[in-house]
């Protein structure tokens, strides 16, 4: 549900983000970016104000230790377990570039989870890592398939197992494109193909029909009508897919196509 309060009103209600704010403002822009779009995800989660705040310390810490040892003296230490839980996370992220794709996946998932001790740390590191995904189409494509792996192994599974479904949703979707960016851009080519073909046809029956009706009774035009009507539906319907594909709510991992073929196995339904 979004915060319908006015950016005072909402600043007045986060005095630890605020200032956590104002010390990051020493931080490249594109790293101040980043963590605003953390902020707006964990907000979106009901995040309270202290899990806000130590995603933005955590931030100037990894950038700037120096300027944030002096503010660290004086953080609860219930802030300070949560910038820690993020510190002990990139143990986690060091372990998965060493061991390669999908290699024990399970067990590093388990690992997180065990040196976290404040669960508010996983909402965190979700929206920290949806934040890298969004912009990751500007890194190297090395750094940016290791990132995809990441998410498709670690952080995607996370979400679906703390039944974060948006977040989910649209980590794997982000990934499929990165890790499957052929596959990706054939169906969104496909997709718009058919779209062009449907709007071609809508005009020329809608033209059509406008300039049958002023010499035809109604009667004789039931069956352009109708073509016309169903031309639109599945015009809306494939406008629809396309918007979900491209804002992360259509997803087709491959577990579940994996997981959707063998009960179609086990059922007999396949081909």
């Amino acid at each position: 549900m979004s915060d319908t309060r006015s950016p005072e009103a909402q600043a007045n209600a986060m005095p630890l983000t605020g200032r956590a704010r104002e010390a990051c403002a020493v931080l490249p822009a594109a790293v101040r970016a980043e963590g605003e779009t953390v902020i707006e995800v964990l907000r979106l989660l009901g995040c309270d104000d202290e899990t806000c705040a130590s995603a933005l310390w955590f931030s100037l810490r990894k950038h700037m230790p120096a300027a944030a040892e002096e503010a660290a003296k004086h953080w609860a230490p219930t802030l300070r377990r949560l910038v820690e839980g993020q510190g002990e996370a990139e143990k986690v992220w060091a372990l998965h570039a060493q061991r390669g794709p999908a290699s024990g996946a399970e067990g590093l998932r388990r690992l997180l989870l065990a040196i976290i001790r404040d669960l508010r740390v996983v909402f965190v590191l979700l929206a920290r890592q949806l934040a890298a995904m969004r912009t990751a189409m500007s890194l190297p494509e090395d750094e940016r398939r290791e990132l995809a792996q990441l998410t498709s192994d670690i952080h995607a599974p996370l979400a679906n197992r703390l039944g974060i479904w948006q977040l989910k949703w649209e980590l794997e979707d982000l990934a499929f494109r990165y890790l499957e960016p052929e596959t990706y851009r054939r169906i969104a080519r496909l997709l718009d193909e058919r779209r062009s073909e449907l709007a071609a046809r809508r005009d020329g029956l809608a033209a059509g029909l406008a300039a049958a009706s002023s010499h035809l009774a109604r009667v004789l035009l039931i069956e352009d009508e109708y073509a016309l009507a169903m031309t639109r539906a599945e015009l809306d319907w494939l406008d629809a897919t396309i918007g979900q594909l491209d804002d992360g709510t259509l997803i087709w991992d491959t577990a579940t196509l994996a997981a959707t073929r063998g009960r179609s196995a086990v059922s007999g339904d396949g081909p």
